[in-house]
């Protein structure tokens, strides 16, 4: 049985990712979190991100893999929250397929 890490930030991401709609990463995140089985924490680390972080990283607007400047956009997210920039850029093109 996994045991469950409390995060202040995630109960912040849950909410933002209610009530907003696809265009944040706080959707991506959420979606790519529960089709992989991870914990927040376990998100947090394949983003190589502070658990703290990821409320940051769920505010900001998604990037979509189509757009020519998607991995400029992707560096400037991991610059400004201090994720992993080629993780982001797994996740969101995981998630286009998978859409």
């Amino acid at each position: 049985m996994k045991r469950q890490i409390e995060i202040p930030a995630l109960a912040e991401m849950r909410q933002m990712n209610r009530s907003s709609n696809s265009s944040t990463l706080g959707y991506a995140l959420e979606n790519f979190r529960q089709s992989r089985d991870l914990t927040p924490a376990g998100l947090a680390a394949w983003l190589s991100i502070k658990p703290e972080r990821l409320a940051a990283l769920a505010a900001e607007k998604r990037p979509e893999p189509d757009e020519s400047d998607f991995n400029l956009r992707c560096a400037e997210i991991a610059k400004r929250t201090g994720c992993d920039a080629f993780a982001l850029r797994i996740l969101l093109r995981w998630l286009r397929a998978s859409g």
